[in-house]
């Protein structure tokens, strides 16, 4: 097998090497994605423009305030996150995680199976787990998790 980080071939079982692991909550981050973001990745993915105007709208209008025990604060828009439980809320999930994988295949870190086949990550609902023969590309592939949750 390639190490992507220096090219020597590596049996990962029989030569006795690592495979280092990072294990993510991606609902935290989904939770603080900017709803122009959002709007701006369903475009990408060719959304038909009616339906992204429509969220616009639908999320652009949400506003809440909080309420502890019988005082209210005043109330404030909601500029970040889907609601949790909301009809729509799987399928915007799935677009911002689509992203995400998309940049980790793209950086090509990861162990590699084969001779082509790259596996760097591996999710289920929420949760995600980087995988990668060195610390170095582990690293790469974290830093590139924490960029798209930036947005």
């Amino acid at each position: 097998m390639l190490c992507t980080c220096c090219d020597e071939q590596l049996n990962y079982v029989s030569s006795g090497s690592t495979v280092n692991a990072a294990l993510l909550d991606l609902s935290k981050a989904f939770d603080n994605v900017h709803h122009a973001t959002l709007l701006q990745w369903l475009t990408d993915v060719g959304m038909p423009l009616g339906i992204v105007t429509l969220l616009a709208r639908w999320y652009g209008g949400a506003y809440a305030f909080v309420r502890w025990r019988s005082c209210l604060s005043t109330c404030f828009s909601l500029s970040a996150g889907v609601w949790q439980g909301g009809v729509l809320s799987p399928v915007l999930f799935n677009v911002y995680v689509n992203s995400l994988i998309q940049n980790l295949q793209r950086s090509k870190c990861g162990c590699v199976i084969g001779s082509q086949l790259i596996l760097g990550c591996i999710m289920y609902a929420d949760d995600l787990v980087l995988l990668s023969p060195n610390v170095c590309d582990l690293q790469r592939m974290i830093n590139i998790y924490v960029d798209e949750a930036k947005c």
